[in-house]
């Protein structure tokens, strides 16, 4: 699996965090992070890699292992590039009706 460095995207942060009945404080805490960190993932903008994945690796206790880290994890190019395909599909289905 390559290596996630640089920053990244969390999309479903806030949804697993919500899933596992954790709150902000108890999952920044059990990462070691800020809820301002965890604030700026949940919104959707992206943070340092090694922040993201103490995040990732405090879920993914809490999903009993269940996550695959490179399906959660985003690269900001790589969720840029998927933002630009999404938009070019909402684009030409309202072109077409």
């Amino acid at each position: 699996m390559p290596r996630l460095a640089g920053k990244l995207e969390f999309p479903r942060c806030k949804e697993l965090r919500e899933s596992a009945g954790l709150s902000m404080n108890r999952l920044a805490g059990e990462a070691g992070v800020s809820r301002d960190l965890l604030r700026t993932l949940e919104s959707g903008k992206a943070h340092s890699s090694p922040k993201v994945n103490a995040v990732f690796n405090a879920l993914q206790k809490n999903h009993n292992g269940l996550l695959v880290k490179r399906d959660e994890l985003l690269p900001l190019a790589e969720s840029r590039e998927r933002a630009d395909v999404n938009e070019k599909r909402r684009g030409h289905a309202a072109a077409q009706r």
